[in-house]
């Protein structure tokens, strides 16, 4: 029987991603049909664009829309927070998921205005057919059950469930927890090195790799046209038929 975590992550990977964000969210985590049909949005600097967003999903006042974000990769902080002021005319509160156009990258972004008007933004973010355990737990924890549904939801519940699903704190201790598996598995393959050599060697790798990820998220490193850089240099890779990707 397929579980909660592998229809979330089937979901993800589906080759139509932008049509499976609203399957994810109807039926397997259990949110109801949005009300509302798709409409555009003028979005300002640093963007400057007309954005169509698709509803695909609502549970009590909160609704999740879906945006197919244009370029090959996913919007920067900057693009985000002006994205969010100007759909908050709209809904103050909502989950917005981004989609990258290539279909390679995901972004849920929860936003809401806390006290004092000030806006907070908190995403999970996830790149196709690349092991991301920690987006796939969290979003787990926004489904309803059918006795939920019967008794009623309320907004307060809706809430509660996204104050737990975009939790900062719980997040990063998923990240370090799978960092650590993921670096264990790795420092077991290198060969010709042993001891201390070779934990350096893992941590100096891991180390440029995280730079990379974090340059890459500004869209600041593009390879033929692609912002998801890592991924368009190892699709390279495979197609110039194997070696050293290192080198």
């Amino acid at each position: 029987m397929t579980t909660l975590l592998e229809e979330i992550e089937a979901h993800l990977n589906a080759s139509g991603v932008d049509q499976g964000i609203s399957t994810l969210f109807r039926d397997t985590l259990g949110w109801n049909r949005p009300q509302r049909r798709p409409f555009t949005i003028q979005v300002q600097e640093p963007v400057n664009a007309t954005i169509t967003i698709v509803p695909v999903a609502q549970m009590a006042a909160i609704p999740v829309f879906r945006v197919a974000w244009p370029g090959g990769g996913i919007p920067t902080s900057g693009e985000r927070q002006a994205v969010y002021r100007a759909l908050a005319a709209h809904a103050l509160e909502h989950v917005l998921c981004y989609v990258a156009e290539n279909g390679s990258q995901t972004v849920l972004v929860w936003g809401r205005q806390r006290q004092g008007q000030r806006v907070e933004l908190r995403t999970l973010p996830y790149e196709t057919g690349v092991s991301g355990r920690t987006t796939i737990e969290q979003l787990a924890k926004l489904a309803f059950s059918l006795d939920e549904h019967a008794s009623g939801i309320d907004l307060s519940t809706v809430v509660t469930k996204l104050d737990t699903a975009f939790d900062v704190e719980a997040v990063t201790k998923l990240f370090f927890r799978e960092y650590a598996r993921v670096f264990g598995l790795v420092e077991q393959q290198i060969t010709g090195i042993a001891g201390d050599a070779r934990r350096l060697f893992t941590q100096k790798l891991f180390n440029r790799l995280l730079f990379i990820r974090f340059l890459e998220r500004k869209n600041w490193l593009k390879y033929e046209g692609r912002t998801d850089y890592l991924r368009a240099l190892w699709d390279v890779h495979g197609r110039a038929g194997g070696g050293s990707f290192w080198g």
